[in-house]
């Protein structure tokens, strides 16, 4: 496997499950399993097919889900148009996913990500050191910074 995809799975698909409390946060739903549209999503995710898990994203956010399956959703969306190569869709999608959830360093790693494929080197780097102050000493993002800001200097 490509070891940029590996970090991207690594750290960015790996997300929290539909795990959500009536004390942590007020849910207009709570799932007791992720849906079926989510589900079918990582599946065509996992095994390659880019455009029906894109697919199956956008039409799983058209649903009523919890801010935390709405987030990890968001955050499917951008690894799969970062595969896909829509740097533009993947930056909204990683962005929508940060909105709801600020402090996740998937996300942020998944962002840092789509800003080296767009050659922002630097933006790269301050997601990645935003990740890292979340999750300190992660192999992989310190790898990535460590590209990006070596892609920075070089780009100088």
């Amino acid at each position: 496997m490509n070891p940029r995809l590996f970090a991207l799975f690594f750290t960015g698909f790996i997300f929290a499950g539909p795990i959500a409390t009536a004390a942590a946060q007020p849910v207009d739903n709570l799932w007791l399993s992720e849906p079926s549209l989510i589900t079918a999503g990582e599946k065509a995710l996992m095994s390659g097919k880019l455009d029906r898990a894109e697919r199956l994203f956008r039409e799983a956010l058209d649903q009523p889900l919890t801010r935390n399956m709405r987030q990890a959703t968001y955050n499917s969306l951008c690894i799969t148009n970062y595969l896909a190569d829509d740097q533009n869709e993947a930056l909204d999608a990683c962005n929508a996913a940060l909105a709801i959830r600020a402090n996740d360093w998937r996300a942020l790693t998944n962002r840092g990500n789509v800003h080296m494929a767009r050659g922002d080197f630097d933006l790269a780097a301050a997601d990645y050191h935003a990740a890292l102050r979340l999750r300190p000493g992660e192999k992989a993002l310190l790898d990535n910074l460590a590209m990006a800001e070596r892609s920075y200097a070089d780009a100088e």
